[in-house]
């Protein structure tokens, strides 16, 4: 019977629900990179008007929380993300343009694209006692070179990124928001640690 109350009670609490999340740059602390170990010069993070302006809205992949709908402006957070941790990674720091003209004062020209998002409520891991909220995150990042001519990509897939366990939430919205935020900014991590050793492998990578 407890197991039936508690599983009933969670889905109430998640059933017809909507939230509209926001960019929050609060979920994305964390110690900056040894000052030895950055980059020389500048990072342009190019990105597309339509990129940034998109949202996602629609329902979790399970069963719990189906009638709920999330609104996430992941085109703002990827720019921003990227913006946060190239910015970290290069001694000069990081600008963000929607243009490649005049690219002669960066180091490097980086293009981070979302590829594909989902989000889960996970209650059945948990004997229906409990929500783990999950999400799934897939990027590219292509770099330019001064000319504007795009030279190397890679793709960055999480997997299911898991986040912490609750009982109740008013705001299970919110919780996938901050998982997204997390989970972009470790893909994002790998994007920098890969590119940096391009840059200083790749001889043919552009100049400072």
């Amino acid at each position: 019977m407890k197991l039936t109350i508690s599983a009933v009670l969670l889905a109430a609490l998640l059933a017809g629900c909507s939230h509209t999340a926001t960019y929050n740059s609060a979920y994305l602390s964390a110690p900056p990179p040894v000052a030895d170990d950055r980059v020389d010069g500048k990072a342009l993070i190019y990105t597309e008007r339509a990129d940034d302006a998109y949202v996602f809205s629609g329902n979790p992949t399970s069963f719990t929380g189906g009638g709920t709908t999330l609104s996430e402006p992941l085109g703002q957070i990827t720019r921003e993300v990227a913006v946060y941790v190239f910015g970290r990674y290069f001694k000069d720091g990081a600008d963000a343009r929607n243009s490649l003209d005049n690219l002669s004062g960066y180091r490097v020209v980086v293009r981070p694209r979302l590829l594909g998002f989902s989000y889960e409520y996970n209650q059945l891991q948990n004997l229906g006692f409990a929500i783990t909220p999950g999400v799934t995150l897939e990027i590219e990042t292509q770099l330019f070179d001064q000319s504007g001519k795009s030279y190397y990509s890679k793709r960055f897939a999480s997997g299911l990124s898991q986040g912490h366990t609750y009982f109740v939430s008013g705001e299970p919205g919110e919780r996938i928001n901050q998982l997204t935020h997390e989970t972009m900014y470790k893909l994002m991590e790998q994007a920098a640690q890969d590119i940096k050793g391009v840059l200083r492998t790749n001889s043919s990578s552009p100049a400072p």
